[in-house]
């Protein structure tokens, strides 16, 4: 797909958001793009792997992830929302756990866990 002015404009925007964001936080912070090309946009970025999602809550959040990101695996805290990215050697030995058990894991998906910040703080 062609790139248009606001679709560039959002992709500007998301790459300077460190933390994944909601549809809605994404639209309400770019009042210049309306709120239905926001999500049809979103939606086409996610089609080319531009960004990532994942579900929490049944809220879907987004996150940039250049092409250089699918190498590895990614997690999300369900607590603080942080966004990690796993080394390579910490994603072969999550593939390799998975693959023993006959399961494959996708590589742009995004495994939902605690933090060792929110776990720490739970004690």
């Amino acid at each position: 797909m062609y790139n248009t002015k606001q679709k560039t404009q959002l992709i500007e925007y998301l790459k300077t958001q460190k933390d994944p964001m909601s549809a809605t936080e994404i639209a309400n912070n770019l009042k210049e793009i309306g709120k239905s090309t926001v999500f049809r946009l979103l939606k086409t970025l996610e089609e080319e792997s531009i960004i990532q999602s994942f579900a929490e809550n049944r809220i879907k959040f987004y996150i940039y992830s250049p092409q250089c990101c699918h190498e590895h695996i990614h997690a999300a805290c369900i607590k603080c929302g942080r966004f990690i990215h796993l080394d390579s050697e910490a994603s072969h030995e999550i593939e390799k756990a998975m693959e023993k058990s006959g399961l494959k894991i996708d590589s742009d998906q995004v495994i939902q866990c605690v933090c060792d910040k929110c776990r720490s703080s739970e004690n």
